[in-house]
């Protein structure tokens, strides 16, 4: 990482390092300058403590009726969008997600998110024991609500589509029937 900050020579720096399956830490230093005047800091991440996950449940809709084929994705909700694990619920809108390799610390923040066609996304967090200790196994229900989707296609400037774009619609709906 080269961001383009000025560094006094005779300054110690701190430098906060994070990463998913990693310690987050925070280090004091002097820089070490090279021939060009290019400042060095190094870091040493430690690996977190990798747990497994497993987390069953059903899903349903307000008034009880089992849902099936409703997605249920345990994502990091501050680091990644890809989500960790992927299931369907079946007939009887049960589901099993795991073992899921998670790591088990304070940074890294792992919630189940239920989501269908003409459905609202649900999002729940695990229980947790402490801290930093994910409860698992766990059964975690959802009851879903009525929603609508939004599609559409994000262009350049040349209309030309971008892949791999993160998208957050926010804001208040009103539905027109």
């Amino acid at each position: 990482v080269q961001p383009n900050v000025s560094i006094d020579p005779l300054d110690a720096v701190t430098i906060d390092v994070w990463k998913t399956g990693y310690k987050r830490t925070t280090q004091i230093g002097q820089p070490q300058f090279d021939s060009r005047g290019y400042a060095r800091i190094d870091a040493t991440l430690v690996k977190e403590e990798a747990v497994a996950a497993d987390y069953s449940g059903t899903v349903a809709d307000e008034q009880g009726h089992p849902l099936s084929g409703i997605e249920v994705a345990a994502v990091d909700r501050f680091v990644s969008a890809s989500p960790l694990g992927l299931v369907v619920t079946d007939a009887n809108g049960a589901y099993h997600l795991g073992p899921l390799d998670v790591v088990r610390d304070r940074t890294t923040v792992i919630s189940l998110r239920a989501s269908g066609k003409g459905w609202a996304s649900n999002l729940k967090d695990p229980p947790r024991r402490g801290s930093s200790g994910l409860v698992s196994p766990a059964v975690i229900d959802f009851a879903m609500t009525r929603g609508h989707w939004v599609g559409g296609r994000v262009v350049d400037e040349n209309r030309k589509p971008v892949a791999g774009v993160h998208l957050s619609v926010e804001g208040s709906f009103q539905s027109r029937l």
